[in-house]
């Protein structure tokens, strides 16, 4: 880079675009004022100013990202997002894409992170509040994806950090006892 620089560009930064991922970003440069309280106009000189974004916290956006896609059932969006991330990705309260999918019913999404991964590995990862993907399922009594997760493998007698296990998850859901087409009986 020779002569004077752009006032986008740092010294010595030749990287492309692709190559500055997880690197400062130049913001347009903002004229400094000097504190002198004279009448006459304040000299004035270019300082510039740059966005510091730490990969961890990029990485924490994309994961972000995936997790509201699987929720949403956004079955070909989740597959492009997983070409940059591995289906075992969890957000800052351990949950993956699988049990957001799980949680939300979506059975078809939940069938294809299942074959993308480590079935036994992604079956079984606990959330912060100690849940799998299955006890996230009980827990919104999606008996759909709870019979899904079960022909896949998961763990019937998980339990979560208090304890409860995936009929009492259900038992506290609003709707766990339809879920599993359980009625009481009138006598």
């Amino acid at each position: 880079m020779h002569g004077a620089l752009g006032e986008h560009e740092l010294p010595g930064d030749e990287r492309s675009p692709g190559e500055l991922r997880g690197a400062p970003l130049p913001l347009q440069p903002q004229r400094q004022q000097s504190a002198s309280t004279n009448a006459r106009p304040a000299a004035t000189c270019l300082v510039p100013q740059l966005l510091l974004i730490p990969t961890e916290h990029l990485l924490l956006v994309q994961r972000r990202r995936l997790l509201q896609l699987a929720t949403a059932g956004e079955l070909g969006a989740v597959r492009e997002a997983l070409k940059e991330l591995p289906v075992s990705a969890a957000d800052e309260h351990g949950r993956t894409a699988l049990h957001c999918a799980a949680a939300a019913g979506h059975v078809e999404l939940l069938l294809t992170l299942v074959s993308a991964g480590e079935t036994a590995e992604i079956l079984e990862m606990s959330s912060s509040l100690g849940r799998t993907p299955l006890l996230e399922a009980c827990a919104q009594a999606q008996a759909m994806a709870l019979g899904a997760l079960l022909e896949a493998g998961a763990d019937a007698a998980a339990v979560d950090k208090e304890g409860r296990n995936a009929f009492h998850l259900l038992a506290l859901s609003s709707e766990g006892v339809g879920a599993l087409g359980l009625h009481a009986h009138e006598d």
